[in-house]
């Protein structure tokens, strides 16, 4: 569950450009200022929807860490605008 773990923190960083692990208040600053200048919705529900993934990984106690096949599940129904997850899947 450590890989999890990780994985949370590497979508962290890219969630915010940063390689620290920010307070979420700051997080949520950063990209209301973002939202308001240019994203989507679909791409304001893809950052929230990315942050609840790294929060969940990040969890203390392992077992309640989301598994890869959830993380997989939870990424497939956010969806993308350039592509969905089992594309990028098929590649690996």
């Amino acid at each position: 569950m450590a890989d999890i773990y990780s994985l949370g923190v590497v979508i962290v960083e890219l969630v915010t450009g940063t390689k620290s692990i920010p307070h979420i208040t700051n997080v949520l600053r950063r990209w209301t200022h973002r939202w308001n200048k240019s994203a989507t919705r679909h791409q304001q529900h893809q950052v929230i929807k990315c942050m609840e993934i790294a929060l969940r990984c990040s969890l203390q106690e392992p077992e309640n860490r989301p598994s890869i096949n959830e993380i997989i599940r939870d990424l497939s129904e956010t969806g993308s605008t350039s592509g969905s997850i089992s594309q990028v899947i098929s590649y690996a």
